[in-house]
């Protein structure tokens, strides 16, 4: 049970809460009134009125598809009077025309000439019977262009059709003529004097023409609520018009046209005080204005388009004792924001309006209910203003939302089943205001107990992010340090802790820590300079926070002396770029050695299923090619990960790889390539004796050293690849220097990397492949299938010998291949010696040859 203690802060905070929403709600605070606004349209939509009493009123439209076959508007009135003639014939009980500019006369430059012309016709010396006859012409054709004249006709005849006037403020009292005069008391509903405000006061009004409203059955006021924010909401059924020092109540054309379709004038509503009776019932008006309550959106009313009535000869008797309201509905001009459509034509407005009235469907909003609801807020406001505070988080959450909840339902019941306008925002606001004020204190008074930043918490946090910063753990240090204070000393902690991210090349993370120390500090050491030169290092294509930006590259500023570093190795340069991996020149610190570092990065080229499996199998690769000791393969020292890269560490060497030899015009002698390709030979036979199969054997993995030595590359990393597809689904590989049997699938041994070697040992005696074809496919069909054309033919110096090898090397069948590395390579040195013999041959004759 909850125990609700008394406390004098508390009422007094309830006070204030409950003093502030009472005073918005009287004045009608903009935001929430905004939000009142469009509870009411979702509110209305539940609410809306029966349409059983809809037949009563159709709807004439001047719509797209009338103009676009009668002519732009406005129209000759013609065309208005002839639609008023069908209408009446059709048995049109009351007709309206809600139309604007019927307050002046249409514009015709054609009755103007002819009506000057008959006045000149006088001074002219004619006859008096030809003056007579041209006259009646002139009148006749006078009579057939005034389409105003033919309107007051078409009205007069009817004796059914009332006409809008607007009414307005004016700088001065306007001077009514006699006739407008005569209008006005027309349209005046004679009341007792009212007391003031009880109705909005204007001094002037625009009135149809003069021929028009004299000859029409009524006028009514066309006027949208004064009030801007209600102008779709509220109608004002009466308006005072302040004439002659007395006030004259000029209904709106939709009373009119209700109050003459239910009985006339004899049913003239009352005026008593502020209330409003018609029909022996009150109508709940404020200021002469109703709350109407819709019976739907668009086309909720019988619509008729213009000219199908227009051209129709017989008309259908649609329109029999029913009110029909002529209405401009072609665009976006004259329409309305009400609840159920925020772009309602007015003539569909007023057909709702018309209904209500009828029906005497209104919503009702009484001029007590602004104080009920003040006494709500202050009732609730102060009574949780003790409960909150004595119970829970949670269950002070609880009862914040149930009572908010049941205070949305009332106001929907209220609106829905009893018509009555209950606005809810206030009384949630204060409700909500309060809530909050609670929490917040209550937050407040936990913080300064727990004492959350404290000394000895800030120090454990800093002891925890060195500690994980020890670890390698990066991103957990930032989040402690974050949590201390950022005084001098964690600056140059933090500093410290973004060199590190530059070392593990998270470029975008230490950029992240220098940012937050230039917060506070952008002076601090070289951050100003530092930062700008990390950002145009990364040309400002920065990953978002969180990410890691993953180049295949790795970033090296070189104004800036931390260098990267890959496991413990520091990197110095880029010395190149392959299919699988980029190597750089690197320094062992520990013992001060320069290496080469190969650096892949698996998670770029294969799916993530995949790749811990090829990691693994890399290592276990490189674990035994590491183990491979020959002079013409290069040393393996390390292997390892680091972060999002796997790394080898192997033996530096200075020189260029076969792909510089390979083209026409850049061939090595015949004796150096027979040395090359020998050398290589001997170094597979080594390899392939310890088990171990190259798999991608080609000029790119085959280094001519500046000492003239030969070393061979990459051993382990092709087997590591050569099972698992890419993710674009290619699989790894140079299909140039492929065995029939590797691109085939089959079991390989040692006799495809000697393939291999036949395919570089051709390409460097004639600067081009054995194997061509046109896309891949293709030239993996000729490595499979078709026989290479001989290389003398390609370079007719290479020596019989030399072709006899590679066409031995270059054979389909394996079995028919060199057998071994060192087969092939005895075969190649005892080349290399006939050459040598022969050219110790030359240099002796030579030698003889030339006198003592």
């Amino acid at each position: 049970m909850i125990r609700i203690k008394t406390n004098i802060n508390y009422l007094l905070r309830g006070i204030i809460i409950s003093a502030l929403f009472i005073l918005l709600s009287f004045q009608n605070f903009n935001l929430f009134e905004s939000i009142e606004q469009f509870i009411y349209g979702i509110e209305m939509r539940f609410a809306l009125a029966s349409p059983a009493g809809a037949g009563r009123i159709s709807m004439v439209n001047i719509d797209k598809k009338s103009i676009e076959r009668l002519g732009p508007w406005p129209w000759p009135r013609s065309y208005i009077a002839r639609m008023i003639e069908k209408l009446s014939e059709n048995g049109a009980k009351l007709i309206a025309l809600d139309l604007e500019g019927l307050d002046r006369k249409e514009e015709n430059s054609g009755l103007r000439e002819i009506k000057n012309l008959s006045v000149d016709i006088s001074t002219l010396n004619l006859p008096q019977d030809e003056t007579l006859r041209i006259r009646g012409l002139l009148d006749a054709a006078e009579s057939r262009l005034d389409n105003d004249s033919l309107l007051i006709t078409s009205t007069k005849k009817s004796g059914r059709v009332i006409l809008p006037a607007i009414i307005l403020n004016s700088d001065a009292d306007p001077v009514f003529s006699e006739y407008q005069t005569q209008i006005i008391s027309k349209a005046n509903i004679d009341t007792p004097e009212l007391p003031d405000n009880s109705m909005h006061r204007f001094n002037n009004i625009m009135l149809p023409f003069t021929g028009l409203a004299i000859n029409c059955f009524g006028i009514g006021h066309n006027n949208l609520s004064p009030e801007n924010t209600m102008g779709g909401r509220r109608h004002p059924l009466f308006l005072n018009l302040r004439y002659n020092f007395r006030d004259n109540i000029i209904p709106s054309m939709a009373f009119r046209l209700a109050q003459e379709y239910i009985g006339g004038k004899a049913n003239r509503p009352e005026f008593i005080g502020g209330e409003v009776i018609f029909e022996g019932k009150i109508i709940p008006a404020q200021k002469g204005e109703v709350l109407v309550k819709f019976i739907g959106g668009a086309r909720s009313f019988p619509y008729y388009s213009f000219v199908d009535i227009y051209n129709e000869e017989k008309v259908p008797p649609v329109f029999e004792d029913k009110i029909v309201l002529i209405g401009y509905t072609a665009d976006d001009q004259a329409r309305v924001s009400t609840p159920v459509d925020m772009n309602m034509p007015r003539v569909e407005f007023t057909a709702n309006v018309i209904q209500a009235i009828i029906e005497g469907n209104y919503i009702k909003r009484p001029g007590t209910m602004i104080y009920f609801e003040g006494f709500l807020i202050l009732i609730l406001v102060i009574l949780f203003s003790h409960l909150l505070p004595a119970t829970t988080q949670l269950n002070r959450l609880c009862i914040v939302a149930g009572v908010g909840l049941i205070v949305i339902f009332t106001g929907v019941i209220s609106f829905v089943i009893m018509d009555v306008w209950l606005k809810t925002v206030y009384i949630l606001g204060a409700v909500a205001v309060l809530y909050a004020t609670v929490t917040v204190r209550d937050i407040a008074a936990n913080q300064k107990l727990l004492g959350i930043q404290s000394e000895e918490f800030m120090e454990s946090n800093r002891m925890l992010g060195l500690s994980f910063q020890s670890q390698g753990l990066l991103d957990l240090a930032f989040e402690k340090f974050r949590k201390c204070d950022l005084d001098s000393s964690m600056k140059d902690v933090i500093y410290n802790l973004g060199l590190d991210y530059e070392r593990k090349r998270m470029i975008n993370k230490a950029i992240s820590v220098y940012e937050y120390i230039a917060e506070k500090d952008l002076s601090f050491r070289d951050l100003e300079s530092r930062i700008f030169k990390l950002k145009e290092a990364l040309g400002i294509a920065v990953t978002p926070p969180g990410k890691v930006r993953k180049d295949t590259k790795i970033l090296m500023v070189n104004d800036l002396e931390i260098r990267p570093t890959v496991g413990r190795y520091e990197i110095t340069r880029e010395i190149g770029q392959g299919a699988m991996g980029i190597v750089y020149e690197a320094n062992d610190p520990k013992i001060n050695r320069r290496i080469a570092i190969k650096t892949i990065r698996f998670s770029d080229e294969f799916e993530e299923s995949k790749v811990q499996e090829v990691k693994s199998r890399f290592f276990r690769e490189a674990e035994i090619a590491g183990r491979l000791s020959h002079p013409s393969i290069v040393s393996i020292y390390d292997a390892g990960e680091d972060y999002d890269l796997t790394y080898l560490a192997m033996e530096y060497l200075e020189g260029k790889d076969l792909r510089a030899y390979c083209t026409k015009g850049k061939l090595k002698p015949l004796r150096t390539v027979l040395f090359i390709i020998s050398e290589v030979a001997f170094a597979l036979d080594h390899a392939h004796n310890k088990g171990v199969i190259h798999r991608d054997i080609k000029p790119g993995n085959i280094m001519l050293l500046k000492s003239g030595k030969v070393k061979v590359t990459d051993f382990g990393i092709a087997k590591a690849v050569s099972s698992t597809s890419t993710k674009s689904g290619v699989v790894l590989g140079t299909p140039n220097y492929m065995s029939p049997e590797q691109i085939n699938g089959g079991e390989i041994d040692g006799r495809s990397d000697l393939f291999s070697l036949g395919v570089v040992m051709h390409e460097m005696l004639s600067g081009d492949l054995p194997f061509h074809g046109k896309n891949i496919t293709n030239l993996l069909y000729q490595i499979t299938q078709e026989r290479h054309a001989p290389i003398r033919e390609k370079n007719p110096k290479v020596p019989k010998v030399c072709e006899q090898i590679i066409n031995k090397a270059l054979e389909k069948d394996p079995d028919k291949r060199f057998q071994s590395g060192m087969e092939m390579a005895v075969y190649l040195r005892a080349v290399i010696k006939k050459i040598d013999e022969a050219k110790q041959r030359r240099d002796d004759t030579t030698r003889e040859m030339t006198p003592s």
